[in-house]
């Protein structure tokens, strides 16, 4: 049976969930939003990618899924551009997994009646740049999946462009929160202004070889650092 003298309690691992709090910037107007949001060096990479993105393809638009089966359309066109992303870094991405396929599939099914669901692509003229997969809950958007088309000219953007975009679309519709979630990629401490520590909790037995392979493992992260 459970108790505590039976089990320990272990924190496995940690890291930050990152986001956008949009009660830090209700006195900021959509105008101020990336002077208040972002670097100087952010800003002048966003507003020079969609600049050329802009003059070279057409004007923005910023589309979200009316239905269902649209949102299944934008989420399947979203996974060819993840896994071509991932392919080129030898690897497959969230997509080629197809459990996870088909849990999303049916999350979106579910999830497009209730309204929890924002499936935005991002296009200039007839360009598309990419898409950006999401939930939303007690009027905060959790931003779960995306997929970009990326160039060889590093001065393309589509990644921080559309993040951007679903950010002043976040504003604009008065949600609470855009959250990107545990990680440490660039984008997310780029846009973020609101983080939180996240823990792994692990229940152990108290047996005495579970107490040596815990020992040994702070002993070897002591020897890493």
């Amino acid at each position: 049976s459970f108790t505590e003298t039976n089990y320990r309690q272990l924190i496995d691992r940690t890291s930050f969930t990152r986001g956008v709090d949009f009660d830090v910037l209700k006195n900021t107007s959509l105008r101020e939003l990336k002077q208040v949001l972002l670097s100087r060096n952010k800003r002048s990479q966003i507003n020079r990618s969609y600049n050329r993105y802009s003059n070279q393809y057409g004007k923005a638009q910023f589309t979200i899924a009316k239905n269902s089966t649209e949102a299944l359309a934008y989420f399947h066109e979203m996974g060819k551009l993840h896994t071509n992303y991932w392919r080129q870094k030898g690897q497959g991405g969230s997509f080629a997994n197809p459990v996870w396929i088909r849990f999303h599939e049916e999350i979106i099914r579910s999830g497009h009646k209730t309204h929890n669901i924002l499936l935005c692509r991002i296009v200039f003229g007839s360009k598309i740049i990419g898409y950006l997969y999401n939930l939303v809950w007690n009027n905060r958007v959790y931003n779960i999946q995306s997929g970009f088309e990326y160039s060889v000219d590093n001065r393309d953007k589509p990644g921080l462009v559309s993040h951007m975009m679903l950010i002043e679309y976040c504003m604009e519709n008065k949600y609470s929160f855009y959250d990107m979630l545990a990680g440490d990629e660039s984008y997310k401490k780029t846009f973020s202004n609101s983080e939180s520590e996240l823990f792994w909790h692990v229940l152990q037995k108290n047996k005495p070889m579970f107490v040596l392979e815990e020992w040994l493992r702070q002993l070897k992260r002591r020897l890493m650092n």
